[in-house]
């Protein structure tokens, strides 16, 4: 009997406890990869202020007033008030790039520095290191071992307060005669500060030895040796998890320490509560089952007397465990749902480093855009946020939390305007809001823009730019897509004091040199088929499909006389009597499937050539789209299906994937996983789930996404669809 007590309630409590012991080792290799992705981000995000430092110093050096003092050797009073505009010139980049703090050049001939305060005579420049609490020794040793064009290299004033360096040489020749060195300073921990508190710390190596951090990194850097990004070690009696990334810009090394109990910790608490909670429940059981025991056939009457009228005395006893129970049940949600947020974030992480150029896999974007379908990157930054109402009566001290909500309001309304009918996804990087959002239709996406951003200021009453990518045919565009994106959000602000709100768009498009090389490219292909080299053909006519021939950027007449010339020239390497392609592209149609067209020809070139196997028929093409349809129902559950998954299964490529399943299909692979999913969810609905349930059992990872496939595909919400039922 007492077995059957401690049963009724025991096991859930064990599998619970079994469940976040498993929890562990997950929470621990999600939070171990964010903190991989942590110490990436604070490379990346110092490499681009040394960058930015860097462009600036270039920009001061190539100054007039400047290079012209450079090459005197005595200052006239009109050089003095030259002086002027110099220390104007470095007090407004400043203003512009706050990572800077100071800014300075020193003329090698006239031995005068001249900062972003004032000028100095050659016998009091030492007075401007002083400034810094930095020995003249040490700062002029820095300016004259400045070699080459420019140099990053660490500076260390007297009080502790470390610096990066960057110089900018200004030669009279070839790199012989230095005529003056332009320096920026950057104050170290003002760009580290954010990522550091109590359990974290960043520390930075140049040569092997440590040049800004504690105590407790110079034993770190000691241990570490040249041992691999994510090691453990101990320091101060407590194990420390230590990354560390290479600079890209100059020779210095990001580490980043961080509490290894930090990882788990609330995961311990809970199975600590959990062990307590057992220890409670044995005790209660057999406390219960001595006190109720009859000598009886049936254990199960005992337990409706226990909970019976007759045992109302123990009601409150029950009533504790029931409680109990419950609790269980909560924290378990919780645990759940923030393993559900960490694989959200995770994923949204991949994309990021996918766009940054960390990582060559685009997996994790082929989740929410289709390959092969034209999509467009869109970066939206807030202008001045906190002088919004948004953060009117909000105290300084709640500024960080109420920006993040603010962004958090940011994203929904553009997700629920520009997602509402499209696949896309929305990412954060740096200090912007990122949204990869698919454009089938040339012009479409732009009229959405404006009134999405009218909508966000209005509701929010703020300030917002948007800044637009070049179409994209393909995901692995990406990346230099957002090098050009990115690029137009940093000229744009990069010598005013506000950004300009409203949507702008990048004037061309990736990884092409335009229209006008069309010629160029055809006879590169021609080249390239008549030598036999059909991996250059290949790329070279994708290249041609992607820009020379994409709606976006070319007139459609011109498209139509290109598209007749490309099938005239792929007609030259065809046997006689292939005459068809000519006759059907000629044949008023859909850009789309003349492209097509145009690709089955290439098809039948390299057939030809021997160089391919034939094109399945239509019947082997409908067989072969069942076996996807297949793999999808039986991995629909899984949130990290995806194309790049189903393509691999396959063996093929996730650009042969997409075409080859739309032409059989009708549709793309995208559309089908969501069709899918939906199928099923639609059961679920009428067998009374909620809304959640349903996208947890359906492989969506949150209930938004799947709300808004509903009222893409059906037209209807969830809710409207159980109503209706």
């Amino acid at each position: 009997m007492l077995a059957s007590y401690l049963l009724a309630g025991l096991i859930p409590l064990l599998l619970s406890l079994f469940t976040t012991i498993r929890l562990e080792s997950i929470i621990q290799d999600t939070m171990l990869e964010d903190k991989e992705t942590t110490v990436e981000n604070i490379q990346r995000e110092t490499d681009q202020n040394l960058q930015d430092a860097i462009n600036t110093a270039g920009l001061l050096a190539a100054d007039t007033t400047l290079t012209g003092l450079a090459g005197k050797y005595v200052f006239t009073g009109e050089d003095m008030m030259a002086q002027r505009d110099i220390v104007n010139l470095f007090a407004r980049s400043r203003q512009q790039q706050q990572t800077i703090t100071h800014a300075f050049v020193y003329f090698f001939r006239s031995g005068r520095l001249v900062s972003e305060s004032r000028g100095y005579s050659k016998p009091v420049t030492d007075m401007y290191a002083k400034t810094l609490d930095v020995p003249y020794a040490f700062f002029y040793d820095a300016i004259q071992d400045s070699s080459g064009l420019c140099t990053v290299q660490p500076l260390s004033s007297t009080d502790g307060v470390s610096y990066l360096l960057v110089t900018y040489n200004i030669y009279a020749d070839s790199y012989t005669n230095k005529l003056a060195t332009v320096g920026l300073l950057l104050r170290i921990s003002q760009n580290l500060i954010q990522w550091e508190d109590e359990n974290s710390e960043v520390f930075l190596i140049q040569d092997g030895v440590k040049i800004y951090g504690s105590a407790r990194a110079t034993e770190a850097v000691r241990q570490m040796g040249g041992g691999d990004s994510g090691i453990t070690l101990t320091l101060d009696g407590e194990k420390y998890v230590c990354s560390f990334q290479v600079s890209g810009v100059c020779d210095i090394t990001f580490g980043f320490l961080t509490r290894q109990s930090e990882y788990y910790q609330s995961v311990r608490l809970l199975q600590g509560q959990l062990l307590l909670e057992i220890i409670i429940y044995i005790f209660f059981g057999i406390f219960a089952s001595i006190f109720f025991s009859r000598r009886t056939w049936s254990p199960f009457q005992k337990i409706l007397d226990f909970v019976g009228a007759r045992c109302t005395g123990n009601a409150e006893s029950f009533e504790s465990v029931q409680r109990a129970l419950q609790s269980l049940a909560d924290e378990k949600d919780i645990l759940e749902n923030r393993l559900r947020e960490e694989t959200r974030q995770a994923h949204r992480r991949y994309i990021s480093r996918f766009l940054l150029g960390f990582s060559s896999d685009s997996s994790a974007l082929s989740q929410y855009i289709e390959d092969g379908q034209p999509y467009r990157l869109l970066l939206f930054s807030l202008i001045r946020p906190e002088e919004s109402e948004f953060f009117k009566n909000v105290p300084r001290n709640r500024y960080a939390e109420t920006l993040e909500m603010l962004y958090f309001a940011v994203r929904n309304i553009l997700e629920e305007i520009l997602l509402e009918s499209r696949d896309g996804v929305s990412v954060m990087i740096e200090d912007c809001i990122v949204l990869a959002a698919q454009d089938s239709l040339p012009g479409g996406l732009m009229d959405e823009l404006e009134h999405a951003v009218k909508t966000t200021e209005t509701a929010l009453s703020l300030s917002m730019a948007c800044y637009v990518g070049p179409a994209c045919r393909h995901l692995d565009e990406g990346p230099a897509a957002w090098k050009q994106v990115q690029q137009l959000y940093r000229e744009s602000g990069f010598w005013q004091k506000d950004r300009l709100p409203g949507v702008w768009e990048t004037p061309q498009a990736p990884a092409s040199d335009g229209p006008n090389d069309y010629p160029a490219h055809t006879r590169a292909l021609a080249a390239c088929l008549s030598e036999g080299n059909f991996a250059g053909a290949e790329k070279i006519f994708e290249g041609i499909l992607q820009h020379d021939l994409d709606g976006h950027f070319t007139p459609g007449q011109l498209i139509r006389y290109r598209l007749a010339g490309m099938t005239e020239l792929l007609a030259a390497y065809l046997p006689e009597g292939s005459e068809n392609y000519l006759r059907q592209m000629i044949v008023p149609g859909p850009v789309e499937d003349k492209r097509q067209l145009l690709r089955d020809q290439f098809a039948a070139v390299r057939l030809a050539a021997g160089q391919e196997e034939p094109v399945p028929g239509p019947d082997k093409n409908t067989l072969w789209a069942e076996t996807v349809r297949q793999y999808i129902e039986e991995n629909f559950q899984n949130p990290s299906l995806n194309a790049s998954m189903i393509a691999d299964h396959l063996g093929l490529s996730l650009s042969a994937l997409s075409r080859r399943f739309k032409a059989a299909a009708g549709h793309g692979v995208l559309d089908e996983i969501h069709l899918v999913r939906l199928r099923e969810a639609k059961e679920l609905l009428k067998g009374g789930l909620t809304v959640r349930e349903t996208a947890e059992k359906t492989g969506y990872i949150e209930s938004r996404a799947m709300i808004r496939a509903f009222k893409r595909y059906e037209g209807i919400t969830p809710g409207q669809y159980v109503g209706k039922e």
